[in-house]
């Protein structure tokens, strides 16, 4: 049960190398989880009764659902940027990835335009 192990037997040639990530399954995975919290974002607002909420908290898990969508957007992005980099084989996921980076990113730099719109042709 109380095995010694010999470590002059493992030289640097013979030690287990980790196998290396697999960037393109992160950046789906990314995507994944940009695309449901931009659903998440969606319900929100379409679910939310008139009257009922506070506006400023309201507004801030807004703010909070947009920050957490972007980041994950961007580090999607930057794994399948990895993944180019890395000459990983093509694969569905990378192009799914990829129509699903540009679809959403197009998708908040134009709401992002829209609310600068809105807060900037309101009188204060």
């Amino acid at each position: 049960m109380n095995e010694e192990i010999d470590w002059s037997a493992l030289n640097e040639d013979e030690k287990v190398q980790s196998p290396e990530p697999r960037y393109r399954g992160w950046a789906f995975r990314f995507f994944l989880y940009s695309l449901i919290t931009h659903l998440a974002t969606y319900v929100f607002i379409a679910v939310r009764p008139p009257g009922l909420y506070d506006p400023w908290a309201y507004q801030r898990r807004l703010a909070i659902l947009g920050l957490i969508a972007m980041i994950t957007l961007v580090a999607a992005l930057f794994m399948l940027i990895l993944s180019h980099t890395r000459n990983e084989a093509p694969s569905l996921k990378r192009k799914i990835t990829l129509a699903g980076i540009i679809v959403l990113g197009i998708f908040q730099i134009v709401t992002k335009v829209m609310a600068a719109q809105f807060f900037f042709s309101q009188d204060y």
